[in-house]
């Protein structure tokens, strides 16, 4: 029997502008620099060659909601099979820029929170997942000073969307960020990791781990 500990899995969700990727790359460096573990970064959609040609197609075609939602699962599938579970058993813990609850919040607008929650069944949780809560207007002005075009989506349902998911506890932290410097958001990000490291090895030591699957 291996002796290796499952590496843990953590997601990061937020409206375009919140600061997802930059908060993970930030997590990555926290756990192996400072706590000597190992951590990869990874998308969605994308992450494996596969994954990333699907990302390229819904990017450049104009899909039906429901054919876009199979497109992002099939890439989700990809990704999770070839580089997040088995990263996982091999110890390694795994930061996801959104994860399957993205799809709740985002295509939920089109084709129903409530429908897109009951196909959310057997989807890999993660252990610990953490919603960085933007004002609409800095995430916009974030995304300009990207040189983004402002396009019409309605953050603000997605926004309400997500709010929802951490009232329902699908999401377990909310981390507010509008008012706060990057440091002070990521020291609140590291602290979370760091307490869901240290618990999860103190579980681990009296029961198994679970399979990262959890009810809604």
């Amino acid at each position: 029997m291996s002796n290796v500990k499952p590496g843990l899995y953590f997601s990061l969700h937020g409206i375009d502008g919140s600061g997802k990727t930059t908060v993970a790359y930030g997590l990555q460096r926290y756990i192996t620099e400072e706590l000597g573990e190992r951590a990869i970064n990874v998308r969605e959609p994308g992450g494996t060659v596969e994954a990333e040609l699907l990302r390229d197609l819904y990017k450049g075609n104009n899909f039906t909601p429901l054919a876009l939602y199979h497109l992002m699962a099939a890439a989700r599938a990809e990704l999770i099979a070839k580089v997040v579970k088995p990263a996982l058993a091999a110890g390694t813990h795994v930061i996801t820029d959104r994860n399957f609850l993205c799809s709740v919040a985002y295509q939920g607008i089109d084709l129903g929170f409530e429908w897109l929650m009951d196909q959310m069944d057997h989807q890999l949780y993660a252990d610990t997942s953490i919603l960085l809560d933007v004002s609409l207007s800095a995430a916009t002005n974030r995304r300009a000073s990207r040189g983004e075009d402002e396009d019409t989506f309605d953050y603000g349902q997605v926004a309400d969307h997500y709010s929802t998911l951490v009232h329902r506890d699908a999401i377990d932290y909310s981390v507010p960020t509008s008012n706060s410097t990057l440091t002070q958001v990521q020291t609140q990000c590291n602290a979370i990791v760091n307490k869901s490291i240290k618990e999860r090895r103190l579980m681990a030591m009296f029961q198994p781990l679970g399979d990262h699957e959890r009810p809604l």
